[in-house]
């Protein structure tokens, strides 16, 4: 396995550990699942996916349009891959308490949208 895909591959299964311990605080029976996909990673809870780590091995979170803002206006975040999609910034996956109340909103904005239907083969 290359450096690259090895780090992307940690960083992956650390943003996993951080979401799931996160999620579990929230909704302790929630149905937590990390998804690989294109080089990166979907999360998602009870199936709806509410963050991903994308091209970058940063983690981002889906969240309603005045939270994105919001999550934009701290310093060091990014827009992400989707309009809803804000990368986090650094210093907020340090802040426990503040992380899990970001993901708390990215639950409820995931919550709030109807869950994909599986396309039949």
């Amino acid at each position: 396995m290359s450096e690259d895909k090895a780090f992307r591959t940690a960083q992956m299964e650390k943003f996993a550990t951080l979401l799931e311990d996160a999620v579990r605080s929230i909704k302790p029976d929630a149905d937590f699942k990390m998804k690989k996909m294109f080089g990166g990673a979907g999360y998602y809870v009870d199936g709806v996916m509410f963050a991903g780590m994308y091209t970058t091995p940063s983690l981002a979170l889906k969240l309603n349009p005045k939270d994105c803002e919001a999550l934009l206006a701290m310093d060091g975040a990014e827009q992400g891959m989707g309009k809803n999609t804000i990368q986090l910034p650094p210093a907020l996956l340090e802040d426990e308490a503040q992380f899990r109340e970001w993901v708390a909103k990215s639950l409820a904005y995931a919550k709030s949208r109807p869950v994909k239907k599986k396309k039949k083969k």
